[in-house]
């Protein structure tokens, strides 16, 4: 339900830039489309089968975080995916992108 709000609301924007101009459309286009697909990989994360050690989990999840501009918590759980499987090349990148 929160998430048709979030779409109504992004809609009206949209209607409403259409009549600024092309730039600020385009703008609330991007808006969209961003929001659209932060939901997509949320979802695509949330389907992850269990692996028993959730290595893929904890990669994945880092990777959500960093997308949606969580970069602490997504240092975070890279680093608690590299504890339990230390050659995660996942991990590895995504730790050596945030901390140089």
């Amino acid at each position: 339900m929160a998430q048709d709000q979030m779409f109504t609301g992004i809609d009206r924007r949209i209607a409403l830039d259409r009549e600024e101009g092309d730039i600020a459309y385009f703008n609330a286009l991007m808006l969209k489309l961003e929001y659209l697909t932060k939901v997509v990989v949320a979802g695509v994360v949330a389907c992850i089968s269990d692996d028993i050690d959730r290595h893929r989990y904890c990669s994945r999840v880092a990777w959500l975080h960093l997308n949606v501009g969580n970069q602490d918590r997504a240092l975070d759980i890279a680093r608690i995916g590299l504890k339990k499987e230390p050659d995660n090349t996942y991990c590895l990148g995504l730790i050596e992108r945030l901390e140089y």
